[in-house]
């Protein structure tokens, strides 16, 4: 995930989700290669029929998502899309309550290490993603940006909750 500020004055926050695209990639290239082993055909076809599922459970998951924070127009676009499913749409500043990193929950209940980052707005949450992350501090570092942004010169400050 990364924030740039656009030559227009906008902040752009987009976000794509890598890992689970090289994933299905690497598992239609193992499903190639299985046609190169000694297994006979039929134990071939049952494990590429198995690798593809696989595969496409994993694109399911990929996501782009971009949303452009517009200072002279007042207003937040975005919008996501994964290869099965397309959103978008067009939130004023005012209606931007705060921000907040989000955290996922482990089996027993107890909060998770991986966070997403959310817009919290008066007609409900706007997840900038919808997968977590645990590996890097984008979504902190991307909302602390966000928050600076949006409270320039604004009436009142955005806050940033990084719970």
């Amino acid at each position: 995930m990364t924030a740039t500020l656009q030559p227009d004055g906008s902040l752009r926050v987009y976000h794509f989700e890598s890992f689970l695209l090289v994933l299905a990639g690497a598992l239609v290239v193992i499903a190639i290669g299985i046609w190169f082993t000694p297994a006979t055909p039929q134990q071939s076809a049952i494990w590429d029929a198995i690798l593809v599922v696989f595969a496409l459970a994993a694109l399911a998951g990929v996501e782009r998502s971009e949303f452009v924070f517009d200072k002279k127009a007042q207003t937040l676009s975005w919008r996501k899309k994964t290869p099965y499913r397309q959103e978008s749409g067009t939130i004023p500043f005012s209606a931007i309550t705060s921000l907040v990193l989000e955290r996922d929950f482990t089996r027993a209940g107890r909060p998770g290490n991986a966070r997403r980052l959310v817009i919290l707005t008066t007609g409900g949450p706007v997840p900038v993603t919808n997968a977590f992350s645990g590996l890097t501090a984008a979504a902190e570092r991307v909302g602390a940006e966000v928050s600076a942004y949006l409270s320039a010169g604004a009436p009142h400050p955005i806050s940033f909750d990084k719970a």
